[in-house]
């Protein structure tokens, strides 16, 4: 927005108006300062430096460029540097949307306002080249009512995705602590079966020891009577064998 505001001579001129010279040189310093934090927003949203190092490689050249011709600026040609950076603000929605529809192929759903807002903003820095750079014959009101537009709309864009964002998060929150809540249910219902089965178990192991104890008594008893018995029948023989000596 400022930038738009500084295109049409409003930035610094009422503010400052004993220092045109800051007036016009204020573009390098606010298209850098432009490239150098929409990169900051790149990299946070996208997060390219642990997902994707490549893309988060060039998001950071391409902030080191501006701020390079930002430092350049104390000793060179401002205004070589001011098309410089100009060219610069137009490749960094092309940049940005590269990104953002790389990611969208594994991402959609976290990106997809991401990508509506840049996607739009190339238009404008495309048609920000043409004039600038290219000479091509295009009103540069053209070029100015197109960054309005997209000044307004980015922003609206940029603000939906780190709702969504916010959105998705929470209910990635609300699903995982719903799974642990049904994962902790299905536990205790194990934990409970097993108790109950433990107890049977234990119940079986009493049964089948009392049966033992039974059985092994019900044995005893006719083992014990037939023993009685023999050793009746060796006294009856044992007699016998004394009287008829």
């Amino acid at each position: 927005a400022l930038y738009v505001a500084h295109m049409d001579g409003a930035a610094f001129h009422h503010l400052w108006p004993g220092n045109p010279a800051f007036n016009s040189f204020a573009s390098l310093p606010l298209g850098a300062l432009m490239v150098v934090t929409s990169g900051f927003y790149v990299r946070g949203f996208l997060d390219t430096r642990a997902r994707h190092p490549w893309i988060d490689r060039m998001v950071l050249a391409l902030m080191g460029a501006a701020a390079l011709m930002l430092a350049l600026s104390a000793v060179a040609d401002t205004q070589r540097l001011k098309m410089l950076c100009t060219a610069l603000a137009g490749m960094m929605p092309v940049l940005y949307t590269a990104a953002g529809l790389i990611v969208a192929r594994t991402r959609w759903r976290e990106v997809r306002f991401f990508v509506a807002g840049w996607s739009l903003a190339v238009l404008a820095g495309l048609s920000m080249i043409a004039v600038t750079s290219l000479g091509l014959p295009l009103p540069r009101s053209v070029a100015l009512d197109a960054l309005r537009v997209v000044a307004v709309f980015e922003a609206l864009m940029m603000a939906t995705a780190i709702i969504d964002r916010y959105q998705l998060l929470r209910r990635a929150y609300t699903r995982s602590l719903r799974d642990a809540n049904r994962a902790l249910a299905e536990q205790a219902a194990l934990q409970a079966r097993l108790t109950e089965l433990d107890g049977r178990h234990q119940a079986a192991i009493r049964r089948g020891d009392r049966r033992l104890a039974e059985a092994a008594h019900d044995l005893r008893q006719p083992i014990h009577a037939l023993r009685m018995t023999i050793e009746g029948m060796e006294a009856g023989h044992a007699a016998e064998r004394r009287d008829a000596i």
